[in-house]
């Protein structure tokens, strides 16, 4: 990534100092993904900007931690973390895990349903990271709907963002039987407008984004049905993220006709 942002910042003269200060190798690669999805939104971007930027970026953890105990989908096996090769023996340490492709915070592709859709390891690497919005459900009591009003209370931030994450807050029940219970979910009014707005995803902070008791898994089909669109289920710590866009990155294990990944979700903020 920083090559690649090197290379743009490389074609404009008046990014030039910004150039020489990132070529000297002063920021990570997780700085340069979140520059180069930003700088052509910036005007007048400066290097005193950059190296603050650099200074003030924050990352939050989005992800939970994968563990033999932790809550899966009801009718999943846990998954098995058995420890390969010792330091005592092998003088390395090597963990063989066993697990179903949506344990954990996890990120489902149209190939989850139907079969002749898109799998995520088809999908660009670009399609994982994008400009993000929280949008605040946490109001919401057990069995209630996510519905276009709150859409429509953030309006204008929701228009441009590329993910749409909903905080419910549900991620306090994580470890417990009550995760399992009535969480809300999105409305197929919602879904259409994810559709509609062409947006590269949608994430939310409980188990899955249909109700626990729908079987026919009637939002994930309307949106994997045509559109190539993922969905990160399981999230935690939204509550930390605030209102603003920011950027958020979600990397699923890349294997090959994967219907769903675990990944390491992260939100990237600029103070």
């Amino acid at each position: 990534m920083i090559t690649i942002l090197l290379y743009h910042l490389k074609l404009k003269e008046k990014y030039k100092q910004i150039y020489n200060f990132i070529s000297k190798g002063r920021i990570s690669e997780l700085y340069a993904i979140f520059l180069y999805y930003n700088i052509y939104r910036m005007k007048n971007i400066t290097l005193n900007h950059v190296k603050k930027v650099v200074i003030n970026m924050k990352v939050i953890d989005l992800t939970h931690t994968i563990s033999e105990n932790m809550p899966v989908y009801p009718g999943t096996e846990k998954p098995k973390l058995e420890v390969a090769s010792t330091y005592e023996k092998d003088g390395f340490k090597e963990t063989l895990l066993t697990m179903f492709s949506h344990t954990g915070t996890h990120m489902d592709s149209p190939a989850h349903l139907f079969s002749q859709r898109t799998t995520l390891d088809s999908f660009n690497a670009e399609q994982f990271v994008g400009k993000g919005i929280v949008v605040d459900c946490s109001n919401l009591k057990e069995g209630q709907e996510i519905t276009i009003k709150h859409i429509e209370a953030v309006k204008e931030k929701a228009d441009m963002a590329q993910y749409i994450l909903f905080y419910t807050g549900w991620d306090k029940y994580w470890g417990t039987d009550a995760y399992f219970g009535s969480y809300p979910y999105i409305t197929e009014e919602v879904a259409e407008y994810l559709i509609k707005s062409n947006k590269k995803g949608v994430g939310i902070d409980v188990i899955g984004i249909d109700p626990i008791k729908d079987e026919n898994l009637t939002i994930h089909k309307k949106l994997f049905a045509e559109t190539d669109i993922v969905v990160i289920e399981n999230l935690t710590s939204l509550d930390k993220v605030g209102s603003n866009i920011f950027t958020f990155c979600a990397l699923p294990i890349k294997f090959k006709d994967s219907d769903g990944a675990p990944v390491r979700a992260i939100a990237i903020l600029e103070d």
